[in-house]
């Protein structure tokens, strides 16, 4: 007589928003989700969950406040939202009888939640480093702050462990929320794109042609656009053959050059424009994004996995992905066009000096920066919750 075999792990998998669809959060809900199934057990969503009149009300409420107070309020904290979730989710875990709940970015959504199964919290940034870096967040009025941080504090509790992206976000977990280190860990993500290349293809990059940098990211000012732009063009001025692509938003007019090519935006879920990035992550030498502020962007994980060294800034949690000379270099946010420029021309000047940073950056994909390794950790982290 034959045995069974293993029941699996049941997940519920928490957020608002939809984790199937690879445009929330640049595709990380959609790839957590999957590497949750093939590696930790099978997933069930708990989402999407949209209530718009109290997100119209929310948003109202931080306009008035705006105009009264001068001082904005914080849509996502809010606690009548928070109770709408726990109404919704506690009546879909009841029903779908998880063995563990797994919330994605989602405090609110988890903060009131009263259930049996341990939950496992995942985030890449806290509400107090939130409020400090980033402007939607900056100058909230004294009773959001509050309300905020009260809600992320009773999220931290209730959480049976803590998943966060960097040490730059566990530090503030443990020092603002005084979360025991035991319920932390660090574990970091990976690319989001279906097709990866494979080793020999992602560093084999021609060096006959002009260098190519890349700019990804929605926002100019805060990705650091300008900073990119004057760097290219004080390379072209120094005579090296150089270009530039922006892609995911329109830089200001005052931003142009023949060398520079626009792309406003491609859309990962339709083939074509998945298509298009794949081939601009193969083509281009260098990921040029010197961000302001930032956690540990998704898109330097997909540049490793092309062989892309990443140009960025020592900010948030970035350190926690790019090392400097490893695969890639992190300089300090008041880096001018010449500090980038003289960081980078060692690598235009020495072929191999460039293909073993390449190289680098492709190992440090395969050793760390993947959805397999991610989801291979958090099976066992989930497993020794539920066992």
């Amino acid at each position: 007589m034959s045995t069974s075999p293993e029941k699996r792990i049941k997940i519920a998998y928490l957020t608002h928003r939809n984790a199937q669809d690879k445009r929330e959060w640049s595709g990380t809900l959609y790839h957590m989700a999957q590497s949750l199934q093939k590696h930790a057990g099978d997933v069930v969503y708990a989402g999407p969950y949209n209530p718009r009149l109290m997100f119209f009300f929310l948003k109202a409420v931080n306009k008035l406040s705006l105009l009264i107070l001068r001082k904005r309020y914080s849509v996502p904290y809010n606690y009548f939202l928070t109770l709408l979730y726990k109404f919704r989710f506690t009546r879909i875990i009841k029903k779908e009888q998880p063995d563990i709940v797994f919330a994605a970015a989602a405090s609110g959504e988890m903060s009131q939640l009263n259930i049996k199964q341990p939950i496992i919290y995942l985030g890449d940034i806290t509400f107090n480093l939130l409020k400090d870096h980033y402007p939607n967040y900056q100058n909230l009025s004294a009773f959001s702050l509050w309300e905020s941080e009260k809600i992320e504090s009773k999220t931290f509790r209730k959480a049976a462990a803590l998943v966060f992206s960097s040490q730059w976000a566990a530090g503030s977990a443990k020092k603002d929320y005084g979360v025991p280190a035991e319920k932390i860990n660090i574990i970091s993500y990976g690319a989001n794109m279906d097709q990866i290349p494979d080793t020999q293809t992602a560093i084999q990059k021609s060096q006959k042609g002009p260098w190519h940098f890349l700019f990804l990211g929605m926002d100019w000012v805060r990705k650091g656009g300008e900073a990119v732009f004057n760097t290219f063009e004080l390379l072209q001025k120094q005579g090296y053959d150089v270009k530039l692509t922006v892609c995911g938003c329109v830089p200001p007019e005052k931003f142009r050059n023949p060398a520079m090519t626009i792309i406003p935006f491609l859309n990962k879920n339709n083939p074509e424009d998945a298509q298009q990035l794949f081939q601009l992550l193969l083509d281009a030498h260098f990921l040029f994004v010197p961000s302001k502020s930032d956690c540990t962007p998704i898109v330097f994980c997909e540049a490793n996995a092309f062989g892309l060294p990443v140009i960025t800034t020592d900010v948030g949690g970035i350190t926690s992905v790019v090392e400097n000379g490893i695969n890639g270099h992190t300089l300090p946010l008041e880096s001018s066009a010449t500090d980038y420029a003289n960081t980078i021309k060692p690598y235009l000047e020495d072929k191999a000096l460039y293909q073993q940073l390449s190289e680098n950056s492709r190992s440090y994909y395969e050793q760390k920066l993947n959805w397999d390794q991610w989801g291979k950790s958090m099976s066992e982290l989930i497993n020794r919750l539920v066992k």
